[in-house]
């Protein structure tokens, strides 16, 4: 049996969450921006993959108001 070398892929660890963020009549009546997916990790090879994978996670009742959320990154 030959003794093979396995290669390996390293990703980084990133944090990330969702927030959503109020239209300009919901802040004047109080409303401030709310997390609507909470702080996670996930494993990808850089920040724009990280991103595309948070982005998976948002729950569908929020995709119509894509224009008012924010997906944070960082590195772990």
């Amino acid at each position: 049996m030959e003794n093979k070398k396995l290669e390996i892929r390293k990703q980084k660890v990133f944090e990330y969450l969702v927030i959503k963020h109020p239209t300009i009549e919901e802040a004047e009546q109080g409303n401030g921006s709310e997390i609507i997916v909470p702080l996670g990790q996930l494993c990808a090879d850089d920040e724009r993959g990280a991103f595309v994978r948070a982005s998976r996670g948002i729950p569908e009742e929020h995709m119509n108001h894509e224009s008012r959320l924010e997906v944070v990154i960082r590195p772990f």
